[in-house]
């Protein structure tokens, strides 16, 4: 939920700044990213994993999506299951 929340917080200092045109204010945009971080680093002790091991398994999982690089096609056109292979290669 914290998680969620602060997500919420970053967005809205997002939204002011593109869509009010107020000046984006970075202190605080960097102080909601490090609280998203705080929450992430609570989920992935509580799932006995890191931030390397968890970037590395996405990394992984694109690569297998977009074998040479980003493509619309490949993008709408996915093989879910290979990607599920992927993801559970790292557990």
């Amino acid at each position: 939920m914290g998680l969620v929340t602060e997500s919420a917080e970053l967005m809205d200092a997002l939204k002011k700044s593109t869509y009010y045109g107020r000046d984006l204010d970075v202190v605080n945009v960097k102080e909601e990213a490090g609280d998203i971080l705080w929450y992430l680093a609570i989920l992935f002790d509580e799932l006995d994993t890191t931030f390397e091991g968890e970037m590395d398994r996405v990394i992984n999982k694109l690569r297998t999506r977009f074998p040479e690089k980003f493509t619309e096609s490949d993008a709408f056109n996915r093989d879910l299951e290979q990607e599920r292979n992927v993801l559970e290669q790292g557990e």
